[in-house]
């Protein structure tokens, strides 16, 4: 069994953060996404900005509010870093908008997938969530990223009707809101509840 630490993603972390991203999006997107766009990715610059990134939010780390971002990473004992998640409040505007927060983004390397690497970081993520007072989880996903609509599904995210189009690459693409909806009692990853 493969253990799989999760922790607050911190400045030093850009460059393995960068790698997980772009080897994310381009082996997960390949055929949904413009192949032109996936190709122009660059992790060494992905990276660069991922630990910029990090470097200003540790900075105003002080003044951590529930409406700012938290970055959690996974890491595998002889890979380091081969994951990043990112949580906040929900991007959308609704009425019920203070209940919700959002898993902005989860991307895992492609060398890690399979290893239970995903479904501890979206937890650990989903934990956070809790922890800042969301009582409905959200985020969302491309309608034609079958195999990751099939990860959230198995992970206790359901489909909730709601969808929305993006431009990326050139093409518009759908995708669809999950709501977490549990059906057994959680774990916390990171030890902080």
């Amino acid at each position: 069994m493969v253990e799989v630490r999760v922790r607050p993603a911190v400045p030093g972390d850009g460059p393995a953060i960068g790698r997980a991203h772009v080897e994310a999006w381009q082996t997960g997107y390949a055929g949904l996404m413009p192949s032109a766009f996936l190709h122009g990715l660059d992790a060494v610059e992905r990276g660069g900005a991922w630990e910029q990134r990090l470097i200003a939010h540790q900075r105003s780390a002080n003044a951590n509010t529930n409406d700012d971002p938290e970055f959690l990473v996974a890491e595998l004992d002889q890979y380091g870093v081969v994951a990043i998640a990112t949580i906040g409040p929900e991007r959308d505007d609704r009425p019920d908008r203070a209940i919700s927060g959002e898993v902005w983004m989860i991307n895992v390397a492609p060398g890690a997938w399979g290893r239970g690497v995903g479904s501890v970081l979206l937890q650990a993520a989903v934990d956070r969530l809790k922890q800042r007072g969301c009582s409905r989880p959200v985020l969302w996903v491309l309608e034609s990223n079958t195999r990751a609509r099939a990860f959230y599904e198995h992970n206790g995210w359901t489909f909730d009707g709601a969808s929305k189009s993006e431009h990326l690459g050139g093409r518009e693409l759908c995708e669809l809101r999950y709501a977490y909806t549990p059906t057994s009692p959680t774990r916390d990853p990171l030890g902080t509840a």
